[in-house]
């Protein structure tokens, strides 16, 4: 459908429009194989919204691959400018989440802070024994992984040996206060 004048185009997105959800409702009474691959393609604006990120995903290869055979193999210098200028925007951008992500996780251990501070503030020393339940899971959690790759990977002993024990150093000075009397 070839239109350059764009006459009648809201009939032509109309009919594609009908179109396009005939084919999506086919879809749906097929097999789930059919309904992956379906759903690998689609708008990726309309994929971020719903949270098909399997699509965004698809779509972020697809514009790589694109790119890069354009900077290969396009013998016009305006389209490989055109295309370096674009990786470099999104080189840009991916320094700029970068810097946001940096910044979030610099003082994510402040927020954490606050907001276990104000958790006890709220409810007292109640939190406590939940704290340390959560606290003694995951090293127990992180223990029991590093002895099965103890001795499982002989070149990995050291580095889960002193995994080991910087997981027990917690337990060092409580145990000595309990010993000493205090």
């Amino acid at each position: 459908v070839c239109n350059p004048k764009l006459e009648n185009i809201s009939a032509l997105t109309g009919a594609m429009m009908d179109q396009a959800h005939s084919m999506q409702t086919k879809a749906t009474g097929e097999s789930p194989l059919l309904k992956l691959i379906y759903g690998l393609f689609m708008n990726p604006f309309q994929a971020l919204a719903v949270g098909h990120f399997l699509s965004v995903i698809v779509f972020s290869i697809l514009l790589g691959l694109a790119a890069r055979a354009m900077l290969d193999t396009d013998s016009d210098s305006n389209t490989r400018d055109a295309v370096a200028l674009v990786l470099r925007v999104f080189g840009g951008i991916q320094q700029i989440i970068f810097r946001i992500v940096d910044w979030v996780m610099r003082y994510f251990p402040i927020g954490i802070f606050a907001l276990t501070l104000t958790c006890f503030a709220s409810y007292g020393m109640v939190l406590l024994n939940s704290y340390f339940q959560i606290a003694l899971s995951v090293i127990i959690g992180i223990l029991l992984i590093s002895v099965r790759y103890l001795f499982r990977d002989p070149s990995l002993r050291l580095v889960m040996l002193l995994l080991i024990l910087n997981c027990l150093i917690p337990f060092y000075p409580i145990n000595k206060r309990f010993n000493a009397g205090v």
